[in-house]
């Protein structure tokens, strides 16, 4: 047996995708190696990590070897290179569409069938079309509607390039109605998800007064920090790691980070009861829990962020436990876990791609 920790603490042990089976995988073998040293790839080894189980090193076939983004993180062998016996299990990390060949490759240097597991996780195929689903947008185009008096944000947010504005994703001006009266306020607000820096920048000029905390997994990201505004590198599919930001008791916390369901559901989990009463928790994004990004692999959990999302505001708009005669079976295992966060929301709502929670 290896010396990989079993599960990590609180909700993740409860919607990671296969969680179970790739855990009695593992524990099967001395060592674990993933095949294959690309996108898949690499997320496996975060999905795993996040399950404490290590990687002795990556494989690829012979004559692939070459510079990676991602080789830092492990370190990476052709077949010819290696030793493999009994005691090694093998995870391939590569499209559905060529695991079969590569099953092929490793059975031809003496691997059994049973020592190899095909991830059904990430299934990225740039090839597809993800965006053919029917979308209604032009139904919601409205320059005069309830928000449109609210501008400054947006300003500001078309001004230093970021996405959210009416540019592209347009949740500015809702955003602004929640959050005005802490303008000129002292407070923390936490981003999740840093990128090229332009919202933070944005939330910068907008409360002039708050302590900024920008956390990304990329530490080149760290050059966004300024005067008022701190960037922590970090892990926020790491439960431990979503804990330590939740120390920084902040205001306001805006998820746009990774947009994987485990990561958004863990985000909502844990920083929900570390916001000060009265607080807002935005997380946005939420279209990756729609079809038209079912080929885009956000889908780690056993269900969608908005499902998640949709189950809390059954309960604030309830005050009541969720109804078990309607309950998809697989929230049951989540049923305490969301009825404990949605106590300590005092209003949800819903816009196109975000959902905005008050605590209470």
């Amino acid at each position: 047996m290896n010396e990989n920790k079993k599960g990590r603490n609180q909700i993740g042990d409860k919607i990671h995708l296969f969680q179970d089976e790739i855990k009695q995988f593992c524990a099967n073998y001395q060592r674990i190696h993933l095949y294959g040293d690309g996108y898949v790839s690499n997320m496996i080894y975060e999905y795993l990590k996040e399950d404490k189980i290590i990687i002795c090193d990556v494989i690829v076939s012979d004559g692939y070897k070459k510079a990676k983004k991602y080789r830092e993180k492990y370190d990476i062998f052709e077949i010819s290179e290696t030793n493999l016996n009994e005691e090694d299990g093998i995870i391939i990390c590569v499209r559905e569409e060529l695991q079969e060949e590569i099953a092929g490759e490793l059975k031809k240097c003496g691997i059994k069938e049973e020592q190899i597991y095909h991830q059904k996780i990430y299934k990225k195929n740039i090839l597809l079309e993800v965006m053919k689903y029917s979308k209604i947008n032009d139904l919601y185009e409205n320059e005069n509607g309830y928000f449109s008096k609210y501008i400054e944000l947006n300003n500001i947010g078309k001004m230093e390039g970021t996405d959210k504005s009416n540019i592209y994703h347009d949740y500015l001006n809702k955003y602004e109605f929640f959050l005005k009266d802490w303008k000129q306020r002292e407070f923390t607000l936490l981003e999740l998800g840093i990128l090229k820096g332009a919202s933070l920048s944005m939330w910068g000029k907008y409360f002039e007064k708050a302590i900024l905390y920008g956390v990304d997994c990329n530490a080149e990201c760290a050059k966004y920090e300024s005067e008022n505004c701190k960037v922590i590198i970090g892990d926020l599919g790491d439960e431990e790691f979503l804990d330590e930001l939740g120390q920084l008791s902040p205001t306001i916390i805006i998820d746009d980070a990774s947009h994987l369901w485990s990561h958004q559901i863990k985000a909502i989990y844990h920083l929900i009861p570390a916001l000060k009463s009265g607080g807002v928790f935005i997380m946005e994004d939420l279209e990756t829990s729609f079809p038209s990004y079912r080929y885009m692999d956000y889908d780690d959990a056993v269900i969608s962020t908005y499902d998640f999302c949709s189950a809390l505001a059954e309960v604030v708009s309830s005050r009541e436990y969720l109804r078990n005669d309607i309950l998809p079976i697989k929230m049951f295992p989540l049923k305490k876990e969301l009825e404990k966060i949605a106590m300590q929301i005092e209003m949800i709502s819903f816009i196109h791609g975000s959902c905005i929670m008050i605590k209470r």
